[in-house]
């Protein structure tokens, strides 16, 4: 029988983890601090834990952690420090949110005080991703006590992943696979604006914009919302612009200089001020036109 995963933060990304490892035959227990957003797993197999000290009861433990960043994870798990009791149990606890590498070094050294191994995982792909068994990972190194649980699990979740060969270089390369998406985005909305200023149809646009070697997943995901005029929330606009805060902080911890990260920090910046309400990240688009309509 396959060990119980449990996963704190249930949010859209935590839910879709959720819901994958129990479609693949995992035992799920949900813990969040919001306990209607584990409730709502209920429905789908997952067991609900309603006090966050019994998420390391278990005499071996595996918990995924999908909560918005490192303040969030670590007073999420600060009662757990007053209990010693748990020690002696054998607990992994895997980060799947983009910390950056800086912010990693603090959870770490925090979950070493409660005697457990932190392993970051951050993904890439969204809940929907997350549902398909689509995601990547970047995987810091598992000790063998929970090397092989690690691989099942990230086989089932991600169609890629690679092991890192540390905790501080997962989040490293999920921020600078951050900052390429978002370059991305930005650069195929002012694709799709072009294309429309000389006069080509939502259809042509999506027809033949894919073809040439210029195309990218993020290509790929505007196009996809852009033809359904699609208003959906699969990754917000202020999550990017958190994502390219991290970017920043690379740059300036390896004093490398950038040609183009304060113009697309600036734009994405003005993008998200332009809207009143959390938006998807490809209302970029929509800013791009009006700026140009300005």
């Amino acid at each position: 029988m396959k060990s119980e995963i449990k996963i704190v933060g249930t949010g859209s990304l935590g839910s879709a983890l959720a819901r994958r490892l129990l479609d693949c035959g995992y035992p799920v227990a949900a813990f969040n601090r919001t306990a209607s957003k584990a409730e709502a797993l209920v429905g789908y197999g997952a067991r609900v834990i309603t006090d966050v000290n019994k998420v390391f009861d278990d005499h071996q433990s595996i918990v995924i952690v999908c909560l918005k960043d490192a303040d969030s994870i670590i007073s999420t798990f600060a009662p757990l420090s007053a209990h010693s009791d748990k020690q002696n149990n054998k607990i992994l606890v895997m980060n799947t949110s983009t910390l950056g590498p800086s912010e990693s070094v603090r959870v770490e050294a925090f979950m070493r005080t409660l005697s457990v191994e932190y392993v970051e995982l951050p993904v890439s792909g969204g809940p929907e991703g997350a549902i398909q068994g689509r995601l990547v990972a970047y995987i810091g190194p598992v000790s063998d006590s929970f090397r092989a649980d690690i691989l099942d699990i990230a086989s089932l979740l991600c169609h890629c992943y690679s092991l890192m060969k540390s905790n501080y270089h997962a989040q490293a390369m999920k921020v600078i696979n951050n900052y390429c998406e978002a370059m991305n985005m930005a650069v195929a909305s002012e694709a799709v604006y072009f294309a429309e200023k000389i006069g080509l149809s939502k259809d042509d646009i999506c027809k033949t914009l894919p073809m040439g070697r210029g195309r990218s997943v993020y290509m790929d995901v505007l196009l996809d919302k852009y033809q359904r005029s699609d208003h959906s929330i699969s990754f917000p606009l202020d999550l990017r612009v958190k994502d390219l805060k991290l970017v920043a902080q690379m740059f300036d911890d390896t004093n490398v200089r950038s040609f183009f990260y304060s113009q697309l920090s600036s734009a994405y910046d003005k993008a998200l001020m332009a809207n009143h309400s959390r938006v998807d990240q490809s209302a970029y688009l929509n800013f791009f036109k009006n700026y140009n309509k300005n």
